[in-house]
């Protein structure tokens, strides 16, 4: 029988082993995350993250649709801010209320007849800067309206008869009575 003053016998070193490899399992689970309820949690991680993926190209694909209807809204509303024209002063001056809704006129002795506002919509409002030359021998004049102008009971305003002076005016197309209706002067600019 061997003493005891021998050190272990080989059982001891079997269960010293066995120990030791349980040790270095644990710890290789503990790095890795290869025990069961480590490796479940990964996989419903795994599975979030392939949602949250989906979500942004949906977001994505949202805000390029935002960015692109922005985009026309821009080109709309810089439409509208550029519908300001010149007219050229002639004996006949076409106006034409689909395209423009304010006209420069620079009144000259060649200033003619504005005449009946072509594109005319119920509601629609246009509005003339007739601005006076700055010639001293051309001072005074004004223009003369088509027949569906209608300047109501007042008649047609007197304009300013300053150098180079301007007065604005609005009118508004009632279809109704098939007439574009003086709505107001602004004078001497």
């Amino acid at each position: 029988m061997p003493s005891s003053d021998q050190g272990p016998n080989r059982g001891d070193h079997q269960q010293v082993l066995l120990r030791l490899q349980a040790l270095e399992y644990w710890q290789h689970t503990q790095i890795t995350g290869t025990d069961t309820g480590l490796s479940g949690s990964v996989t419903v991680l795994q599975s979030q993250a392939a949602a949250l993926a989906v979500s942004i190209t949906a977001l994505q694909v949202q805000a390029a649709s935002l960015q692109s209807q922005v985009t026309n809204l821009q080109s709309q509303v810089s439409a509208l801010g550029s519908r300001v024209t010149t007219l050229v002063s002639s004996p006949g001056i076409a106006v034409n209320a689909a395209q423009w809704d304010i006209f420069i006129l620079t009144v000259l002795p060649a200033t003619g007849m504005l005449q009946n506002p072509s594109g005319a919509s119920d509601g629609a409002t246009i509005t003339f800067r007739l601005i006076q030359s700055q010639n001293s021998l051309h001072q005074g004049l004004s223009p003369s309206y088509g027949t569906s102008y209608d300047f109501g009971v007042h008649g047609i305003p007197q304009l300013s008869l300053s150098l180079g002076s301007m007065d604005i005016l609005t009118f508004q197309y009632a279809a109704l009575r098939g007439k574009w209706c003086f709505i107001s002067i602004s004078s001497g600019f």
